[in-house]
């Protein structure tokens, strides 16, 4: 598995990813996330998929148990 991170709310938040039939999937305490990779870089759908993640962890009152770093 690779490893991505992203900004977000001015938090850094990492994640692991991997790569299956043209999809990108993120997993976390939060639950996952996949997109298609499509014309995107695999990093790239990966990091879309994060954000995705970090959003619905925001919504269901998860994201408090992720761990982050300051920005």
């Amino acid at each position: 598995m690779n490893k991505i991170e992203v900004r977000f709310k001015g938090k850094t938040y990492e994640s692991s990813y991997k790569v299956a039939q043209g999809m990108a999937t993120v997993r976390s305490i939060c639950g996952e996330e996949s997109v298609q990779i499509g014309g995107m870089t695999e990093e790239w759908a990966a990091k879309e998929a994060l954000t995705a993640l970090l959003s619905k962890a925001e919504a269901s009152g998860c994201l408090d148990m992720w761990p982050a770093r300051e920005s």
